[in-house]
């Protein structure tokens, strides 16, 4: 029987042993899996505030592109507004000199213009409907002969042209045309204005 117990004991020692050996091995793991997660949460703690940072840096950069997008689009509009409001006081100036004295000589000066484009002979004047003018086709016809160093006859047509002031000339067989209109001209010189208006205003900005 001693024998018996001596192996049992053995075996009983061996197991202790084992699982003395197992427990403080658990233990062991259980330190390392503990250590890998504390980095882990470390290494995704920091990738984290990374993250939030790049995505706060990046939210700031596109508020601060919509912000600048929206102070230049207000700035353009308030140019625009102001351009408007100084070519239709520019229309209206040019409306209220059709009723003034000196009208006869803007008219005139038009009228060679026109002529000076065309560089025809025989012309027509088409004037804007209910507008009063003391030129005559004799008139107009020498004043256009002596610009223009050639013989020039100049005849003011039954015609009528919508307009608030102004002329359009053409030759005689109607094929070529110059639009001397306050709208034609301002029309046709609209662009030329408006950046004139806005380098003199606000520079090259």
């Amino acid at each position: 029987m001693s024998g018996v117990n001596a192996i049992i004991n053995m075996i009983e020692n061996k197991t202790s042993e084992r699982i003395e050996r197992m427990m403080k091995d658990a233990e062991a793991y259980k330190e390392r899996r503990l250590e890998e997660a504390r980095n882990e949460a470390a290494v995704m703690k920091a990738e984290a505030h990374e993250d939030a940072r790049s995505i706060l840096e990046s939210e700031t950069k596109k508020f601060e592109a919509s912000t600048k997008l929206r102070a230049r689009l207000e700035v353009l509009q308030e140019r625009e507004r102001f351009l408007e409001a100084v070519l239709d006081d520019v229309s209206e100036k040019l409306e209220n000199l059709v009723t003034e004295k000196g009208y006869d000589k803007v008219l005139m000066r038009l009228v060679e213009d026109a002529a000076n484009t065309l560089q025809a002979t025989d012309i027509e004047i088409v004037l804007p409907r209910n507008v009063e003018t003391s030129l005559t086709d004799k008139k107009i016809s020498k004043s256009l002969s002596e610009a223009l160093g050639q013989t020039v006859k100049a005849e003011i047509s039954d015609d009528s042209v919508r307009a608030s002031g102004g002329v359009v000339v053409r030759t005689k067989d109607g094929e070529r045309i110059v639009d001397n209109t306050y709208e034609g001209r301002l029309k046709r010189f609209e662009d030329d204005i408006r950046i004139k208006t806005l380098l003199l205003l606000f520079g090259e900005d």
